[in-house]
């Protein structure tokens, strides 16, 4: 007694915690793989508003913040001549293009001329809308366009599953609707034509058959013959008083005609 008591408390100690353990350890993988989809659309979604957004900032240039990410590529040009000597004479000029020059100043030797030209990159700010050519502005446009594409067809990407698990699972939920679906259409079609499934096994066979399609046409029938033979009744009242009227209003004009006749005797 005492060991199958043991053994019973030793089966519900160990099978307990493994189906705790287990569905635990489901729910936490169902939860990564929650986590992980949302990661890939998250960057995906973010894309996809900042790409929409630029774009549509794009049309106005009023809106100075979306320039403002752009900067202007300005070369400076850095010319000098060398010759064999130990003076220099410098003259700078002062602009966004400027160019500085680098000449030698007399030298006591006789040498050749050699000129080099070295090119600075520098980079301007846009504050404004105005300080792009339309050119430009038209390219960032096309550019910003292009990339709202983009963004977007990878945000539907990013919603489609990345492993052939998913694909399967997706497929499988899809079929359940499918299924469910033309059950409930069969369902339907069943209460529609009043087959005998598709109503409870309590009720009657004669309650069965008013539920029938058959028997719903067959009463619409009757009311439609009833309402007709209304119809023909009603046409016939109308028909009968028209042909009444028009047969006193013929009678009345017979009996007037003397009445006229005597009057134009008696007046001539």
């Amino acid at each position: 007694m005492i060991t199958s008591c043991l053994c019973i408390c030793g089966v519900a100690f160990w099978t307990l915690p493994s189906g705790i353990i287990g569905s635990g350890f489901a729910l936490k993988v169902e939860q990564k793989k929650r986590e992980k989809q949302f990661n890939r659309l998250v960057p995906a979604a973010a894309s996809l508003i900042q790409s929409w957004w630029r774009m549509t900032a794009a049309r106005h240039p009023r809106l100075v913040a979306t320039w403002r990410i752009y900067r202007i590529e300005v070369k400076r040009s850095n010319k000098y001549h060398r010759h064999t000597g130990s003076s220099f004479a410098i003259n700078a000029l002062d602009s966004t293009s400027d160019t500085l020059r680098l000449r030698n100043g007399s030298s006591p030797y006789n040498a050749s001329l050699n000129a080099t030209s070295l090119e600075k990159t520098c980079w301007r700010k846009v504050e404004k809308a105005d300080d792009l050519s339309v050119n430009q502005r038209i390219a960032i446009r096309m550019i910003r366009i292009i990339k709202y594409h983009v963004s977007k067809r990878k945000f539907r990407q990013a919603h489609k599953p990345y492993n052939f698990k998913d694909i399967m699972d997706e497929n499988a939920q899809g079929n359940l609707k499918v299924m469910y679906t033309l059950a409930d259409i069969q369902r339907r079609l069943d209460q529609t034509l009043g087959l005998p499934k598709s109503y409870s096994i309590v009720l009657s066979d004669k309650e069965r058959e008013q539920l029938t399609l058959n028997a719903k046409v067959q009463r619409l029938e009757t009311k439609l013959s009833g309402l007709e033979r209304q119809t023909n009744r009603v046409i016939s009242l109308l028909e009968e008083l028209t042909q009444r009227s028009h047969n006193e209003g013929k009678d009345v004009v017979m009996n007037r005609i003397p009445n006229v006749a005597e009057e134009i005797t008696s007046g001539t």
